[in-house]
């Protein structure tokens, strides 16, 4: 809960971890990224962003590449009113990613699909979606997360409420 102070620390943090484990050091950027989305800093968001999906490609990490363009950083471009790039960044990440199971990157895809479909006003699109990734979801046994498991069905929810009149 303490997400503002963890961006006042991100310089100190990444000065004092070795440069020899890049993948820390992305962890760490990435952790405050998403810290900064929880707390609506979305203004600082869409000023990082894409230097660090381009850092990301430049180093070869697959993982951050990913996961700065799914999931609730893909709202920096929906904040910007650019829904085409919101969703031409998940189609991007996409393609990246495995499809040969179901890992966070996949459900972070589905978050961000429905966000998009939502702010579209495409509510059953993003009922739809949500409902026939669901099982997957369970499956993964991602839902023993707290974390995930609370904002899954939130988003469940939000889709839900969002197409009560269009949804079957």
């Amino acid at each position: 809960g303490r997400w503002k102070e963890l961006a006042a620390l991100e310089a100190d943090l990444l000065v004092a971890l070795p440069h020899k484990r890049g993948g820390w050091r992305g962890q760490v950027r990435m952790t405050v990224i998403w810290g900064l989305v929880l707390v609506g800093e979305i203004a600082h968001v869409r000023r990082s962003i894409g230097n660090m999906i381009e850092d990301a490609e430049n180093r070869g990490d697959l993982h951050t590449a990913v996961a700065m363009r799914v999931g609730y950083t893909n709202l920096s471009w929906l904040a910007d009113d650019d829904a085409t790039e919101a969703r031409r960044q998940l189609r991007i990440a996409a393609a990246m990613w495995s499809h040969s199971g179901f890992f966070l990157q996949n459900y972070r895809m589905i978050l961000a699909e429905a966000n998009i479909d939502l702010y579209e006003g495409n509510d059953a699109a993003a009922y739809e979606h949500v409902a026939s990734n669901w099982r997957a979801i369970q499956r993964s046994l991602m839902l023993f997360v707290q974390y995930i498991r609370v904002d899954a069905r939130y988003l469940r929810a939000r889709v839900a409420l969002a197409s009560l009149d269009t949804a079957p």
